[in-house]
């Protein structure tokens, strides 16, 4: 406590209850009527294996659309149709939650597009994301077929001072070779640029190359997918995470066996 004050110089804080959990994302699109294409996210935001290190949002995670209503969307997110056509709301909502053997708590209530999860969305939706924009915007949305996959993973690349903000612009200009230009519907990019002699280079605005995106039937196989497009890249002084299946494996597990991702 004494540290806290005495280096960040913080004059008052809110202590909050510690929940001992998995933490994870229920999102839909609401089109003012009713949600579209329900799907769950698990993420590790530790910038190093075994989730230690600095906090970084996002190292990696896994997206899923089940094929029903899960427990999870019934308890949570489901809750807030009526709220939410009173308003008159259209477009996405994620709610972040801790499941506990029995109880979930919120974390976070989010009206965004979130990285790289709609990344991940994009690949698995059976119509382009376009289309499905529109139909949502106008009411318009028919039953969605099978996902083109059950899993899309993405695994976060970059190189240092990441994830410091402190002179980024000193790693502007680093090379990103061995990424298919063609290929990018399988690449989320973000710090990254084509200079004039078409090849590809870092900004320098925060050192987050940008993440492959990889799709399978199972949560191994999507991260494998990953791992095949960064052997491929030569870019000096990359940084990811190398136990990202394990990790999520084990929590999609646990949640399973306390029964949040069944589907009634």
């Amino acid at each position: 406590m004494g540290v806290l004050f005495a280096r960040q110089k913080v004059k008052e804080f809110v202590l909050q209850e510690f929940v001992q959990g998995t933490e994870i994302s229920t999102e839909a699109w609401f089109d003012g009527e009713r949600f579209h294409a329900l799907n769950h996210t698990l993420e590790e935001k530790k910038l190093m294996d075994g989730g230690i290190g600095p906090n970084t949002g996002c190292a990696g995670n896994i997206l899923w659309i089940p094929a029903r209503p899960t427990t999870l969307y019934n308890l949570g997110l489901a809750r807030t149709v009526d709220a939410l056509r009173r308003v008159g709301f259209v477009g996405p909502i994620d709610l972040n939650t801790i499941a506990t053997d029995g109880e979930i708590f919120g974390l976070e209530w989010t009206p965004r597009f979130g990285y790289e999860g709609t990344c991940n969305l994009t690949r698995l939706l059976p119509i382009e994301f376009g289309e499905f924009l529109h139909r949502v915007a106008s009411g318009q949305m028919t039953d969605l077929a099978q996902p083109n996959y059950a899993f899309a993973a993405s695994v976060r690349l970059s190189v240092p001072p990441y994830p410091n903000p402190s002179n980024p612009e000193k790693y502007a200009g680093v090379p990103i070779d061995g990424l298919d230009l063609d290929r990018l519907d399988s690449f989320f990019l973000s710090d990254a640029c084509l200079t004039k002699e078409g090849k590809l280079e870092t900004i320098g605005t925060d050192g987050w190359i940008g993440s492959p995106i990889g799709c399978s039937d199972s949560i191994k196989g999507a991260f494998d997918e990953c791992q095949v497009a960064i052997d491929k890249l030569m870019i000096p002084d990359m940084m990811y995470r190398t136990d990202l299946a394990r990790c999520i494996e084990k929590r999609y597990t646990n949640l399973q066996q306390q029964g949040w991702l069944r589907m009634p």
